[in-house]
């Protein structure tokens, strides 16, 4: 490694230590003001594009996501990581058909991988990818093929059950029979799961079904308090009426 290398990784170091702090707190912009910095210091780093990446997406600014995906997509030992991070992308983003595809390419590859006796580490397993198709198909209205997936991911991994996406799935086919019972699953998983996106918003919505505006609310401020301008939540709240403010100090 030549000298300037050495010095700029060793500047930069600072500035990673304390984006990786701000991340695990869900602080995102936080974060990504410093990964910036370090990004600055560095120059091209498909690690450190990675990461700036997944903050994008967190932030909802999905375009500038998948700009900083491409740049990191330079370093192979990424590809796998970019691939499961963009399909959760379009998950995100609700655009199901795309994320629907997205996840099967993420199986394909494993499949693949596997077939080929390739080494390589990925960020879930086949299960949790197919708990995942299983929420696209729901939200996509193909019903049987959820509970397909949603049923063999169970026989892959029976543990899976209690994953946060295994809750999600269970509150969506609770709720074709009984909102309350849904309601009161994704409190449980809520309280598993605290930092759970995907169930904080479920619960919120699922208190706006069953008549619950009040909790409703709290929720809400409760989840922006430790999540500060989730853009997914803001807009949940705002198009249901519910000014957002932050939880009151305890």
């Amino acid at each position: 490694m030549d000298i300037v290398r050495f010095l700029r990784r060793k500047l930069a170091r600072p500035f990673v230590r304390d984006g990786k702090k701000y991340q695990a707190r869900r602080d995102w912009e936080g974060a990504l003001e410093r990964y910036n910095k370090a990004a600055r210091i560095l120059g091209h780093s498909p690690g450190l594009s990675f990461s700036i990446g997944n903050i994008l997406a967190e932030l909802g600014m999905f375009d500038a996501a998948q700009e900083s995906y491409a740049k990191a997509s330079q370093d192979p030992q990424f590809l796998t990581r970019i691939m499961v991070a963009q399909a959760g992308m379009e998950e995100r983003r609700g655009q199901w058909s795309a994320a629907i595809d997205a996840w099967e390419r993420v199986l394909q590859d494993m499949a693949s991988m596997e077939q080929s006796g390739r080494k390589q580490e990925w960020a879930m397993t086949p299960a949790k990818v197919l708990l995942h198709l299983a929420k696209c198909r729901q939200a996509n209205g193909a019903d049987l093929e959820s509970e397909r997936d949603f049923n063999l991911a169970l026989v892959l991994d029976p543990s899976s059950r209690l994953d946060h996406e295994a809750v999600l799935m269970r509150s969506r086919l609770l709720a074709k029979t009984s909102k309350q019972a849904s309601y009161s699953l994704l409190e449980r998983g809520r309280r598993k799961f605290p930092a759970d996106q995907g169930i904080a918003l479920a619960l919120i919505q699922c208190a706006l079904d069953v008549g619950r505006r009040e909790d409703a609310s709290r929720l809400g401020r409760e989840w922006l308090a430790s999540a500060p301008g989730d853009a997914l939540a803001l807009r949940l709240l705002e198009v249901n009426g519910l000014a957002p403010s932050p939880a009151p100090e305890s």
